[in-house]
Parts: structure tokens; C-alpha cells; sequence
């Protein structure tokens, strides 16, 4: 073929890989990668299924149940939620690196701690590495392997572990607004296929599926994605959310204006300062940026929360646990206010928003939001509590153990004994060998993938953000190599 017409063919598949969906990623990782990644893969319009390659998978595919009726169920499943932070693309909207120090196995180990994770802000495969893989089948090096994406790579360290983890993936990336880029974003759920199993998800009419847009009365940047799981009579409907950390806005040079045609229908869902009464002084730029992203993050929960009372009264599976990074704090309704009368006003005002008959959570009949501990990790302390389980303790999610439920704390050494020790192996000699090897393709030849001065900058962030931190005791070391957000879990009974 032509190299122009391949460079033509390979920037415009990619153009669709980076605008609406990662199923040409998964068809081209079920023809070339699957043999050597030993999965079987299952590419569908609506998921995207990803287990191991053994005799069973392959004769009756990921969703089978691997137990047979014999063996006897687990007595109870570990469940979390867990924000990954950006894996994947590893880049802003300014192409500049986020997550260049990502260990995937250390981060397998976290996931390793539980059954079943609804986990958020994965990112799609890169622009970059798709393309290279296209290359490399065009133009095959005995020594040059494909680029495999993160969530693979997670999910192969998972298998390491316990052959049986599994993972169901969103393909949906939902691109709305052009300034938006960050809401491109995937989410999926690892699963241990010896403890839990698929169910059929009405809504989906198959396995899983993210909810459709025309579902919402206004923007929700990130689609809940839905599954259904059984665990001997634990049998419920999970939805994963990343709700916006950003306002709708729009670009006027540098500046960010609020997009109106995107905000004005969200405070038709659900105005969180007329319904609270609570006011924020919008002459200052940071208190109206605040008003703004706390009436369109709130939007989104009555949106979503809205979608879901309906999918439960159509629905024969009324068990619904809703996980999302709300980027909002959940206070318990007992939860003594703040002294400062700023902050209790504040805080009171968010009560209302979660707990009043008809605040958010009204149409998700007796649901009560779960776990609110610092779950976001700053330098030198956890901080925000944004990460929450949100449910109706009925059905068979009343045997979920919320008095117990909390954040996994992996900068905890003494708790998160098998990272500690993997972070102390890491090695800059190794890391620096991989950097040079790595290639791509230009101009119709193969080339360093990484300048002398981007190793450099790479080892060097290696070394003061990893090592340095890890000596130091700040939390860097574990935003960099895990991520910048703790799992939420909570133990359910499956008898």
C-alpha cells in the first residue's frame, strides 16, 4: 500500500478512536495481541469483554460461570469503587504528561484487594500507540513488540494473581464539548470470575452497556456505565460514574466562560442555591466558579439518580449501588457542622441537597450515600471526601456491611504491605533501559521513541517524585505510581 495512503487511512481511524469509541482498539487487540496476551476477547457495540484464555472461555465466552454447581459460593463479596486517574492516554488536554510514572502492576495489587471494583477515568489508548501498532502490522521488527493498552496491562498483572480476574469495559467516550476533552473517559469493572459472575442488565438488553445521552434532561459529561452481577443470592445492578469535576464552559482566549446553553438546563434539573438556600457571593471569581460547579456536579446526581428510579421501576432487579468520584462531599445526616459559621453554612446547605425529600436523591427511593473519608490524596494528607456508594439497603444489597465500609488506605505501609515492598524495588537503572528501547515509527523508519532530554526529564521525575517522596514520607510517590484517589469498599453478604 501506498505510505501516503496509509498515513491517510491510520490518522483518520484514529480520529474516530479519539472522538466516540475504543472498539477499533479492541478488534485490533483481539487480532493481534490476543494470542500473545493469552485473552479471549469479545468485542461488542456496547461492552468490551476481556478474560482469560482457557478451554471454558473459549467454548462458551467471558460471561460464563466459571464455578461449577458444586463448588460453593463465597460467604461474602468484597466490593469497592475506585478512581484510576487518568490510566491510559496519559496526557492533558495540552498534551502534556500525567501519569508518565504509572506502575501497573503496584496498582493490580491495590485492585487484587477486592472481588469486584467499578473503576473510573480509564483512558482510551493513545493517539500515539494505536498509530504505532497500525505501523508495526505494516511494517513488522522481530524486536519490536505492540503497544498494549493500560487497562490490558492491569488486567495481565490482575491474571498473575488470580487467573480468573476479568474485566468489562465501556466503549462509549461520550465527546460533547470540544473544550471538554478531559470527559473523554472510559470506566469497566474487574471481577473475579470465581467469586462473581455477569448478569443480564435489562436496560442493556445484554451484558452491560453505558446509559444513552437522550436519557438525560440535561449535559452529563460521563454516562454511567451499567452491569448486572450474581454472587450466590447477592444479585444486583451496579452503575460507575466520574461526575464532572469541571463546569460546562467555554473558551474565550484564555479566559473560561460558562457555557450557558449547556448550564442553564442543568439548573432546571436540580438549583442547588434555591433549593438550599444557600448563596455564594458570585462577585468573587472563585465563589461563582464554586456556585457553578456545585449546581452543574449536583445537576448531574438528580440527573443520574433521576435515570435510575425509572431503569428500577421497569427493571425485575430493584438492587441498584450506584459508585461515582461525585467530586462532592457526602456528610452524614448526623454529622456535627463545622464551627466556622461559613462552613457550617456550607455544610448544611449540602445536607439538605443529599437528605431533603426532594433534594437529589428522590427519585432513588430510601437511597442514603456511604462513606464519607478523605479519598483524594493531596502532598502531605488525604483530603477531599469525594468518593461515595450510594444505595437502598434492601433486597440483597441489605447485607452490605455500610458500618464497616471505608477507603482502602494504600499509603498506609502496614496496611498496603505488598506495595510497600514493590516500591522500594523499583529501580532508575531499568526504568531508563525501557525508556531507551522504546521505538516509533516515522518518516517510514523505526527511531527512538523519547529524545535524550525526554529520558532525562522522565528519570528525573522518576527519581524526585517516586524515590525521593517514598524517603521523604509525602504521598507524591503514590499519586504518581497508583493514583491520586483511594478505593471506597464495603463487604456484602452472598448468603
Amino acid at each position: 500500500m501506498n505510505k501516503s495512503i496509509l498515513t491517510l487511512l491510520l490518522l483518520s481511524i484514529t480520529t474516530i478512536v479519539q472522538a466516540s469509541s475504543e472498539f477499533p482498539v479492541c478488534e485490533f487487540t483481539q487480532k493481534y495481541l490476543s494470542k500473545d496476551l493469552k485473552l479471549k476477547i469479545e468485542c461488542q457495540d456496547k461492552y468490551l469483554l476481556y478474560c482469560q484464555d482457557s478451554e471454558l472461555n473459549r467454548k462458551n465466552g467471558c460471561a460464563e460461570n466459571t464455578r461449577s454447581s458444586s463448588t460453593k459460593s463465597p460467604s461474602d463479596l468484597k466490593i469497592a469503587g475506585f478512581n484510576l486517574y487518568n490510566l491510559g492516554m496519559e496526557q492533558d488536554m495540552k498534551g502534556n504528561k500525567l501519569t508518565a510514572l504509572k506502575n501497573f502492576q503496584i496498582l493490580a495489587q491495590v485492585i487484587s484487594q477486592f472481588d469486584l471494583v467499578a473503576a473510573i477515568e480509564l483512558k482510551h489508548q493513545a493517539k500515539e500507540d494505536f498509530v504505532f501498532n497500525q505501523a508495526l502490522q505494516n511494517n513488522p521488527k522481530a524486536d519490536l513488540h505492540y503497544r498494549v493498552p493500560a487497562y490490558l496491562q492491569v488486567l495481565k498483572y490482575l491474571q498473575k494473581i488470580d487467573s480468573s480476574w476479568t474485566l468489562i469495559l465501556s466503549s462509549d467516550l461520550f465527546s460533547t464539548n470540544a473544550d471538554d476533552t478531559l470527559n473523554n473517559e472510559l470506566s469497566g469493572y474487574f471481577f473475579r470470575k470465581d467469586k462473581v459472575n455477569l448478569a443480564q442488565t435489562e436496560y442493556c438488553k445484554t451484558w452491560a452497556c453505558a446509559v444513552a445521552s437522550d436519557e438525560f434532561q440535561a449535559e452529563v459529561a460521563r454516562k454511567p456505565f451499567l452491569a448486572s452481577f450474581k454472587s450466590g443470592k447477592l444479585d444486583f445492578t451496579m452503575a460507575a460514574v466520574h461526575f464532572r469535576f469541571r463546569f460546562p464552559y467555554i473558551r474565550n482566549g484564555k479566559e473560561e466562560q460558562i457555557n450557558e446553553e449547556l448550564y442553564l438546563p442543568m439548573n432546571d434539573v436540580y438549583d442547588f442555591s434555591k433549593h438550599t438556600g444557600y448563596r455564594f457571593n458570585t462577585k468573587v471569581k472563585s465563589q461563582r466558579e464554586q456556585q457553578y460547579e456545585t449546581h452543574s456536579r449536583f445537576s448531574e446526581v438528580k440527573s443520574v439518580v433521576n435515570f435510575l428510579g425509572k431503569m428500577i421501576a421497569k427493571s425485575k432487579r430493584k438492587d441498584v449501588l450506584l459508585y461515582g468520584d461525585f467530586n462532592l462531599m457526602a456528610p452524614a445526616i448526623d454529622e456535627p457542622l463545622p464551627k466556622k459559621k461559613k462552613d457550617a453554612d456550607l455544610a448544611q446547605a449540602f445536607k439538605k441537597a443529599w437528605f431533603d425529600s426532594n433534594g437529589v436523591l428522590q427519585n432513588f427511593k430510601n437511597a442514603t450515600p456511604y462513606i464519607n473519608a478523605p479519598s483524594t490524596l493531596g502532598k502531605n494528607e488525604l483530603n477531599n471526601p469525594f468518593d461515595h456508594f450510594v444505595f437502598s439497603k434492601q433486597g440483597s444489597l441489605k447485607k452490605c456491611d455500610t458500618e464497616n465500609a471505608n477507603v482502602y488506605n494504600f499509603t498506609n505501609r502496614d496496611i498496603f504491605l505488598q506495595g510497600d515492598e514493590m516500591i522500594r524495588d523499583i529501580d532508575v537503572e531499568s526504568f531508563k533501559q525501557e525508556l531507551m528501547q522504546e521505538m516509533k515509527f516515522e518518516k517510514g523508519k523505526y527511531v527512538p521513541r523519547y529524545s535524550k532530554g525526554k529520558i532525562g526529564f522522565l528519570v528525573q521525575g522518576l527519581k524526585t517524585k517516586v524515590l525521593e517522596s517514598y524517603q521523604q514520607g509525602t504521598l507524591t510517590v503514590y499519586q504518581e505510581l497508583i493514583s491520586d484517589h483511594l478505593p471506597v469498599f464495603m463487604d456484602c453478604k452472598t448468603k
